[in-house]
């Protein structure tokens, strides 16, 4: 929109961010509420072993929910412009904002938790630990993280030693 119109970077970044913020909140909605419904219907039709309408649900629930008033969504927002989401968005209350703050907080933890209860293998645990810090405390990005978890995992495979095995 911001390129058809020739304002330039500044009107685009001052519509991506508040339309982004309103998805994202839209996005979370979409998942607690209507995923989670479809989540116990689909486990249910799978426990009564009716895999085409856990198919059908699947299928249909989450994109119906999300996919459809997304689309919806941005087209109002590119109709409206940015100060139509600046007026969405301050129509929320306050209380619902200091929410959404508190639930992103506790998502991280969140999956930490899920991190460490797929990882708990004694012997890979200090490495999601290293990287956490490396994140967390010295401040380094994902990405650094991940090349330095890389280099990591690759010097400890070129250390292994391995017994040969004899042919037969």
């Amino acid at each position: 929109m911001a390129i058809n119109a020739g304002t330039g970077a500044g009107s685009a970044v001052a519509l991506a961010l508040p339309l982004s913020v309103f998805l994202q909140m839209w996005r979370n909605f979409c998942y607690a509420v209507p995923g989670s419904w479809a989540g116990t219907k689909i486990q249910e039709a799978l426990d009564a072993r009716d895999l085409k309408r856990a198919n059908i649900l699947h299928l249909t629930v989450v994109p119906l929910s999300l996919g459809i008033p997304s689309a919806l969504l941005v087209f109002i927002s590119l109709y409206f412009g940015a100060d139509g989401i600046n007026a969405a968005l301050n129509a929320i209350p306050q209380v619902v904002l200091d929410g959404f703050n508190v639930a992103a907080g506790v998502l991280s933890c969140v999956g930490l938790a899920m991190l460490i209860k797929i990882m708990s293998n004694n012997k890979i645990l200090p490495y999601l630990f290293l990287g956490f810090i490396a994140v967390v405390y010295l401040g380094m990005d994902v990405i650094g993280v991940a090349v330095a978890g890389l280099c990591v995992a690759l010097i400890a495979v070129f250390n292994m030693k391995f017994d040969e095995e004899e042919d037969f």
